[in-house]
């Protein structure tokens, strides 16, 4: 019976001792910028985190189960959208390549659902590809794409190698445009001594340059970097860790721990040196930004490369609308990081957005009036693709019954391409 009464009696004071610390504790975190040592209020924490564990356990579940299902539903979604884009327009396959290259930039990296679902896009890709080539490619004449039918190898290689040049162009530059850019309006490459191949080069090289100064910033395989403060001093009594606290320093931060050793500072939680490792993937937003603009720019352009297979176009601008996304996202994190660091040129920069908006503006109204009807389509091309201009012109002044307009738009379009045998029906 006292053994009973003495151990009930020794568990209240137990926990009244408990109670006092929890309150001295949250007291001193409060009140004072010296925090209470976690060696005191160890077992208080532990005595309350045994209660919590269950709890927490069960809703962590729950969690996970709800994430994992939904990550699941958008990863289908993705895949079954990506296929019917692609049954609707071939750069609709270019969405899960777009997929891929967010989530490996964006994502955690070491992460299992991040390498999951990069296997799964990756895997889905490759066979929809694979099922796509297998299917007959659609027939096209060799005006379409002269350059197909080249039956020398290197004049297909360096003519197929500058197009993707030539598009980048008109997206910066849009001063010539035209309805179709097939027969002879961008003339083959067929002689090393071409200007167009330094121009090549030169556009390659710079984009090998930025993407691998790009990888190299998110990419760090088998580093951890980590920093130290330098100072390491405390920062309540401004005295080194190795030092003790004064007996002054104690009684103005209500400190009133005795029992540290005398080898390091009370304020252990404070003044330890701060070390910050940081993961094999440096998450670099601005370099993240700079591959993510050029897939938008590269992956969408993709199938009309001639690169997979032949297409019916040497140029075409329409296949230009997603990768003037990426050319966007570009001028953006360019004119960002210009207008922060250039302070005082601000004035010129937004002197040169305000000319460059106002010159497209008016280019866009200049280019819907060549779309009001087909004879200014038509005769807008001529300077660019003159023998299909000049005879698409010629049958829609026929068929207006413009007869001698009609028949001299034919003869200048056989002066230019004699071989081509609707015009010389049509005439």
């Amino acid at each position: 019976m006292y053994c009973h009464r003495f151990c009930k009696k020794n568990t209240a004071i137990k926990s009244d001792s408990k109670q006092y610390q929890k309150f001295v504790y949250s007291l001193q975190k409060n009140v004072t910028s010296c925090n209470w040592p976690k060696r005191n209020f160890k077992d208080v924490e532990n005595s309350e985190s045994s209660s919590m564990v269950v709890k927490n356990q069960e809703i962590v579940s729950a969690c996970c189960w709800k994430n994992n299902l939904k990550l699941w539903i958008y990863l289908v979604l993705c895949l079954l959208l990506a296929v019917a884009a692609m049954l609707s327009k071939e750069t609709g396959i270019t969405v899960l390549g777009l997929c891929f290259v967010y989530d490996w930039v964006y994502c955690i990296s070491n992460n299992k659902t991040q390498t999951r679902s990069l296997l799964i896009l990756a895997s889905a890709l490759s066979i929809i590809l694979a099922v796509r080539l297998q299917a007959r490619t659609p027939k096209f004449s060799s005006a379409d794409n002269p350059t197909a039918r080249e039956t020398d190898f290197l004049t297909r290689f360096l003519t197929f190698s500058y197009l993707p040049v030539f598009n980048f162009w008109l997206l910066i530059f849009p001063s010539n445009l035209s309805f179709d850019w097939g027969m002879d309006a961008i003339p083959r490459i067929t002689t090393i001594k071409d200007y167009r191949i330094i121009i090549t080069i030169i556009f390659y090289y710079s984009l090998l340059c930025i993407l691998r100064k790009s990888l190299k910033k998110i990419v760090r395989k088998g580093k951890k970097q980590f920093k130290k403060r330098d100072n390491n001093n405390c920062r309540t009594c401004n005295l080194n860790c190795s030092e003790l606290h004064s007996s002054s320093c104690r009684t103005s931060n209500n400190n009133n721990t005795t029992n540290f050793s005398s080898s390091s500072c009370v304020c252990l939680n404070i003044c330890r040196p701060v070390i910050l490792f940081r993961h094999e993937k440096k998450h670099n937003y601005t370099s993240a930004a700079i591959l993510l603009s050029f897939a938008f720019l590269a992956l969408p352009f993709l199938p009309a490369t001639n690169i997979l297979f032949y297409v019916g176009f040497v140029v075409a601008e329409r296949v230009l609308y997603l990768p003037s996304v990426g050319l966007c996202l570009l001028l953006g994190l360019a004119s960002g990081t210009l207008w922060d660091c250039y302070k005082r040129q601000r004035p010129v920069f937004l002197c040169g957005f305000v000319l460059v908006l106002v010159a497209f503006s008016a280019k866009t109204v200049f280019r819907n009036k060549d779309w009001k009807n087909e004879e200014a389509l038509y005769r807008s091309a001529v300077p660019i693709n003159t023998p299909k201009a000049y005879g698409n012109l010629g049958s829609v002044l026929s068929s207006q019954g413009r007869v001698d307009e009609a028949e001299i738009a034919f003869r200048k379009a056989l002066q230019f391409r004699p071989n081509m045998a609707d015009v010389h029906y049509n005439l």
